[in-house]
């Protein structure tokens, strides 16, 4: 999409901004300004508004020098605080600044015509939004969020969220079903269940986590086979497995 010439305002109120301090997510927000059409425009069979732009994940990261992965954390800032919304096509997404005039104003009167209908439209959207996160379970979300902006070890992006339970009477343990019924298929449901309670207690009394708890189970049934013979599980709740890598 070709930019026409000119210029974006950008306030000094933007430092005490949420996501001032991201600067991932602050350079896509301002390239989406720079990029968003100034006035409406047709594309294609629709219109793309005052506002809006079109664009992709893959241009977005090629436009801006940051990965798909940063673009799609950023997007996801943006989102959950209503600064942008994402409509999806087959090839395409519109992208719409919401509030657009209250960042770019042109003349008072204009101004305030058009943040009458952006209030009208974003208390509507964030509605929506409500009832759809009212349906999702807390505790899954918090932990999704987590791992979307906790870096791999090797740098690599991290497999794709999966919805996970939660085991333990402290509630500490992490676990996919798959990965759970794995370790109940490799060492029985007995087993499981009493080291799931041993690195549940062991976390709570520490107040430590373990960035895979399915691996971290694991090591610690197998290390006392080693140690102890096996079909014996003996370990000490009080002394985590030395191998298992603590966050």
């Amino acid at each position: 999409m070709a930019l026409e010439n000119g210029y974006i305002k950008i306030h000094r109120k933007i430092t005490g901004w949420r996501w001032y301090k991201k600067p991932l997510t602050k350079h896509l927000f301002e390239h989406l300004l720079i990029i968003a059409n100034i006035k409406d425009s047709d594309f294609e069979k629709i219109t793309i508004k005052r506002g809006e732009c079109v664009a992709s994940i893959r241009s977005l990261a090629a436009d801006t020098g940051l990965s798909e992965r940063e673009v799609r954390t950023a997007l996801k800032h943006l989102k959950e605080t209503q600064e942008v919304t994402q409509t999806a096509y087959s090839k395409y997404s519109v992208f719409t600044i919401n509030n657009y005039d209250f960042y770019q104003t042109e003349t008072q009167t204009e101004t305030s015509k058009r943040h009458t209908n952006d209030t009208q439209a974003t208390s509507k959207r964030q509605h929506n939004k409500k009832d759809k996160n009212d349906k999702k379970n807390k505790e899954e979300k918090e932990y999704i969020e987590r791992e979307l902006e906790k870096e791999s070890i090797d740098g690599a992006p991290p497999p794709p969220a999966q919805l996970f339970k939660i085991f333990g009477e402290y509630r500490r343990v992490e676990l996919t079903e798959e990965l759970h019924n794995l370790l109940i298929s490799e060492f029985g449901k007995s087993v499981t269940a009493e080291y799931i309670k041993r690195v549940d207690e062991w976390c709570q009394q520490h107040n430590r986590k373990y960035d895979d708890y399915y691996s971290t189970i694991r090591k610690w049934i197998r290390e006392d086979i080693e140690n102890n013979g096996k079909n014996e599980y003996s370990r000490n709740a009080e002394q985590p497995c030395k191998y298992s890598a603590e966050l």
